[in-house]
């Protein structure tokens, strides 16, 4: 150990020792000029290749690609909703058909179930009247005989189920649940008012009354009785029944609740018929 002897004024000894000057928490820096070690110097990092540069964008280009994906189906969702007026009236073509009753009353009915040639049709009991069989016009003006095979054991209610065997037909859609209409819904109607065919009106659900009876703003005129109105969806929630004078207001149609035909006890109907009855369902939402 080395060490610094000082002598002061009255000739004592002051000893200084290594630990004095340089305590053990002092940092020491040495200086070297050797050069450093290789084999604990880091080597310099490699050159990235153009392939692992490519790698690299490959989560900022799946993001970009999921993207594009999600704008796309935006973009078709909003062009099927701008078109779905128009895709139920080309469904209409196959499904709405105009009763001809012998009485002369002209009306609309729309197909809720088929087999086969043989369809069922859901109209208005006002519209077949008394009589057992009722003409059944399609778009191309062929007419079939229908018979009547079924109506409501209320004779409140007026609605009406016709049988017809013929081609080139088939159900319209499934028919709707009640309490599931609600005020607002967008919805069409579908018919033959004064005797233009095809017609087809849009309003929305003004309100439910007395329990079956759907109002309506979409525009509902004589010769649309027992047509279809129908949701967005694509879902019958009611059979056209009715509508105010102008002289009493505008804009007041009203529609029968489409799922009382699914109310079997409720009904009368033919024995033949019954397959065709089993196939209604109530639809989902």
């Amino acid at each position: 150990m080395n060490s610094v002897v000082k002598k002061t004024e009255s000739q004592e000894k002051i000893i200084i020792r290594d630990e004095d000057l340089f305590p053990p928490e002092t940092l020491r820096i040495e200086i070297s000029d050797q050069p450093p070690d290789p084999a604990v110097t880091p080597p310099p990092p490699l050159p990235r290749s153009p392939s692992s540069r490519f790698w690299s964008w490959i989560p900022f280009l799946l993001v970009l690609l999921v993207l594009g994906v999600l704008l796309a189906l935006a973009f078709v969702r909003g062009e099927e909703e701008e078109q779905w007026m128009e895709q139920l009236a080309q469904r209409a073509d196959w499904s709405v058909v105009r009763i001809l009753s012998e009485e002369g009353i002209s009306g609309t009915g729309f197909v809720v179930a088929s087999r086969g040639r043989r369809h069922l049709i859901l109209t208005n009991r006002h519209v077949v009247g008394a009589a057992s069989f009722v003409g059944v016009a399609l778009r191309s003006d062929l007419v079939s005989q229908g018979e009547v095979v079924g109506v409501p054991k209320d004779d409140e209610v007026d609605l009406a189920l016709v049988e017809v065997v013929m081609a080139g037909l088939q159900p319209l859609g499934p028919l709707g649940n009640f309490a599931d209409v609600r005020s607002g819904m967008e919805v069409v109607a579908i018919g033959h008012p004064f005797g233009l065919d095809y017609s087809i009106t849009s309003g929305v659900v003004s309100g439910k009354r007395v329990g079956m009876v759907i109002q309506t703003s979409a525009p509902i005129n004589p010769g649309n009785s027992g047509g279809p109105l129908i949701t967005k969806k694509g879902i019958v929630v009611g059979v056209n029944t009715e509508t105010v004078k102008p002289e009493y207001g505008h804009g007041l149609g009203f529609s029968l609740r489409a799922d009382y035909l699914l109310e079997r006890p409720l009904w009368s109907c033919a024995p033949q018929v019954t397959d065709l009855l089993n196939q209604l369902k109530p639809s989902r939402k």
